[in-house]
């Protein structure tokens, strides 16, 4: 007996939940879900912080381009193959180096981005927040992409180190056992 009222009590209490989400009520209630987008690769190709972070990347490039002048002139008496060779993998040294710059540059700024997106829902009591590339269709939902440009423009992005380079002059004028042509510490 103490089963068929437990078993009772249980369908007494699906039927009740189940009819208060089939209600008008909870149907009004959940379509009000506020859903906003953001344009996360606007602000990152238009904000202040990506300036600021370009203009670090445009000093790593020159500091490789001087690296590189600097080794082409050590090894211009040198054979052919050899400068070739030298210069080759010193170039692919220099752009993973750079690549590895502009990905750390990048991670930081997704991550102000990410924080602020946060920081503006939350604000505005928003439930969702999607990148607005990955919205195919919709009724029009909240645009917060310019808050939160605007706020990621007062924020700080880490901009890695300048990382260092090392020239190794040609075997003639290195002691043996020397690191290649051109490395980064």
């Amino acid at each position: 007996m103490k089963s068929f009222i437990l078993a009772l009590k249980k369908l007494l209490l699906v039927v009740i939940v189940g009819g208060f989400c089939a209600s008008p009520f909870a149907i009004w209630y959940f379509s009000k879900t506020d859903i906003a987008v953001v344009d996360t690769e606007f602000i990152v190709m238009n904000s202040k912080a990506t300036a600021k972070a370009n203009e670090n990347l445009q000093e790593v490039q020159k500091k490789f381009n001087e690296s590189l002048k600097e080794l082409e002139k050590l090894y211009k008496d040198t054979k052919k193959e050899e400068r070739e060779r030298v210069m080759a993998e010193a170039e692919a040294v220099l752009v993973q180096a750079l690549q590895e710059q502009r990905k750390a540059v990048r991670q930081a700024l997704d991550a102000i981005i990410r924080e602020e997106v946060k920081v503006w829902r939350e604000a505005q009591h928003v439930t969702v927040v999607l990148e607005r590339s990955s919205v195919l269709d919709g009724k029009a939902v909240r645009d917060a992409t310019l808050p939160v440009m605007n706020a990621v423009n007062n924020r700080e992005v880490p901009l890695p180190a300048l990382p260092a380079i090392t020239i190794v002059p040609p075997e003639g004028s290195q002691k043996e056992g020397a690191a290649p042509a051109a490395t980064k510490k």
